[in-house]
């Protein structure tokens, strides 16, 4: 479910703030995507960070969540955030966000500019077979 309301983003424009299928941003994605398997996940990416456990990358499941910090002169820990899509390739995981540039859509992680910026991932607590397709 989780994932499915993901995709049904894609290619929403990405607009701050914004939570519709006219515009939205990173952390709207998640939550709203969350909120379609009754998972009421913070408004902002730092506060859904703190919603979950860590969990080491090669551990990540489809529904975990992954954060990035593109920004590097930002006091923030973190200033992006996606939903794991594909995890069949362990060396180029898959991941649903809402890109500034190209709007909602699924990016790989093992892209230079992704992997630079990669953060950590979390596991939101007892939700793995609510992010099944």
């Amino acid at each position: 479910m989780i994932l499915r309301t993901a995709e049904s983003y894609s290619g929403t424009s990405y607009k701050l703030g914004g939570m519709d299928k006219s515009g939205i941003d990173c952390s709207a994605l998640v939550k709203l995507s969350f909120a379609s398997a009754n998972i009421d996940l913070p408004r902002r990416s730092i506060e859904q960070l703190k919603a979950g456990k860590p969990i080491d990358l090669r551990n990540v499941l489809p529904g975990d969540l992954i954060f990035f910090r593109f920004d590097k002169g930002s006091k923030n820990e973190i200033d992006h955030v996606g939903i794991i899509s594909d995890v069949s390739d362990r060396d180029n995981l898959k991941f649903i966000h809402a890109s500034t540039k190209k709007g909602v859509m699924e990016d790989e992680l093992n892209k230079p500019y992704n992997t630079k910026a990669f953060v950590k991932c979390v596991r939101i607590i007892g939700i793995i077979k609510a992010s099944e397709k």
